[in-house]
């Protein structure tokens, strides 16, 4: 199937952190209705990033720290810088390659620019949150973009399934509330779209009625 581009699709509104989000990832639009636009997944986990700029003058004081380049790449991930937040965090793994949440902001931070392959995510995306899953098996972020894999191959039950799941431990009125519910608000419309295309093309196959 023909790789996707990553997409630059603008939320309308602003989250909680005061960064607009972008979406990097649908469905192809020759199996499903184009979803629409989707709040990027920030994680109720994750520490308060600093700027840009204190990130950089961070790590320029402490090259070796693994905080310091996983806390640059969460300001440019803020940012949507995300290759730069790629590079910060590949830099913290290297110092500190154990670290769950590091590799789930990877995977965060890939999903934004990295060639999809059809409905299913990077690969260097997935790879990263594999690598999360493996350290901290409730990783919320992983759980929801694997949800949405599921979602965009057809497994629409299942997607909706854990993402209920996951709704019950994010806080409530958060940047990962708001993701996850409109998650599932696509996925229902995407559904409807889907069901009436299939009752049309079963009303249009049906045979006519020769009366009595």
């Amino acid at each position: 199937m023909k790789a996707l581009k990553p997409l630059a699709i603008v939320l309308a509104a602003v989250l909680g952190t005061g960064a607009i989000a972008a979406w990097a990832w649908q469905a192809p639009a020759e199996a499903e209705p184009a979803a629409p636009a989707q709040a990027r997944f920030v994680s109720p986990y994750e520490p308060t990033a600093l700027t840009v700029e204190q990130g950089l003058a961070r790590v320029r004081s402490a090259p070796s720290d693994a905080t310091a380049w996983r806390d640059l790449g969460n300001a440019q991930l803020k940012a949507r810088k995300f290759r730069d937040a790629e590079q910060s965090y590949v830099k913290a793994l290297a110092i500190a390659p154990d670290h769950a949440e590091t590799w789930s902001a990877l995977g965060e931070a890939r999903i934004q620019f990295q060639n999809a392959d059809g409905a299913r995510m990077p690969s260097g995306a997935a790879e990263a949150f594999r690598r999360t899953l493996a350290l901290a098996p409730r990783d919320p972020r992983a759980r929801f973009y694997f949800a949405m894999e599921k979602d965009f191959i057809g497994q629409h039950d299942a997607a909706i399934g854990e993402w209920l799941e996951l709704l019950r431990e994010v806080p409530a009125g958060s940047d990962a509330d708001n993701a996850v519910r409109t998650a599932i608000a696509a996925s229902v419309n995407r559904n409807q779209k889907l069901i009436a295309r299939a009752l049309e093309r079963a009303s249009q196959a049906q045979p006519r009625s020769t009366g009595s």
